[in-house]
């Protein structure tokens, strides 16, 4: 008898089990989303940027459709799960022109296990975009790749709902595969509501 008292959970401790549960992922989960978004380009070239590539803005709308990789993985802080993203994207350049862009990124996110509502995470990853800024002064419009990532948390409103806040550093180049190749560095927020099933 001591030694079962022991050895199993009292019930509040079986309780309290399930409810750090609550807020875990699991492998195999699906995540459908929407973000929206704005940005501004940041002077990574230096003096030597044209002035008109400084003043650049944008709005960005993003679906999102995810799959989580893994169960919990990792010890300590470092705890988490592994989610494969894929996220079309439309961007609209706010001024100093009004033009778009359509997007398609791939990323790793990972969401770090804090046994609670408050999900922060990291993203990396790439994608490519056909784009007719056609600002002077960088690359020809067209096909571009855009690497980017950042960090962010969620807010999980139950098991199968969040709304989540992140920052995002996009980079569009066409990795000199044509002249000029005068890369954009945006950095952008991002307001997203997710589904977990």
């Amino acid at each position: 008898m001591l030694i079962a008292t022991a050895v199993a959970p009292t019930g509040e401790q079986a309780i309290a089990r399930e409810n750090r549960s609550e807020w875990g992922f699991r492998k195999g989960q699906q995540e459908v989303g929407l973000l929206v978004g704005y940005g501004f380009e940041i002077d990574g070239g230096g003096s030597d940027k044209p002035a008109m590539l400084k003043n650049l803005e944008f709005t960005l709308v993003r679906p999102r459709w995810g799959l989580f990789l893994t169960d919990r993985v990792g010890d300590g802080f470092l705890q988490g799960n592994l989610e494969l993203l894929v996220e079309p994207a439309f961007l609209l350049s706010m001024t100093p022109t009004r033009r778009t862009g359509f997007e398609l990124s791939i990323l790793f996110r990972y969401h770090f296990a804090t046994e609670s509502r408050w999900v922060p995470f990291l993203s990396l990853g790439a994608g490519i975009i056909e784009e007719n800024f056609d600002i002077p002064g960088r690359q020809s419009a067209g096909f571009n790749f855009t690497p980017q990532g950042g960090p962010g948390v969620s807010y999980l409103l139950d098991r199968n709902m969040a709304v989540s806040l992140e920052w995002r550093l996009y980079h569009v180049s066409n990795a000199n595969t044509d002249t000029p190749n005068v890369g954009l560095n945006v950095s952008f927020l991002l307001l997203g509501f997710s589904i977990f099933f």
